[in-house]
């Protein structure tokens, strides 16, 4: 939320998040906690592509499943 004000207060939401949501323009932070618990990619493009390539995976649970 935080993240939110201070970037909407400033009027550049867009360098982190979507500008529309599902079609809707994305303009209060009820849109936003909405859509993200509906599971709506709510960061723009670049912020989405950095967090999946930072994602992070159990790869012990994978590992020990080739294994078996």
């Amino acid at each position: 939320m935080y993240l939110w004000d201070d970037v909407l207060r400033h009027g550049r939401q867009g360098i982190i998040f979507k500008d529309t949501l599902e079609s809707s323009p994305l303009s209060t932070f009820g849109q936003l906690a909405s859509a993200f618990e509906r599971g709506v990619a709510v960061f723009n493009y670049a912020v989405e592509t950095e967090l999946e390539n930072c994602k992070i995976t159990d790869d012990n649970s994978e590992e020990e499943s080739a294994n078996d």
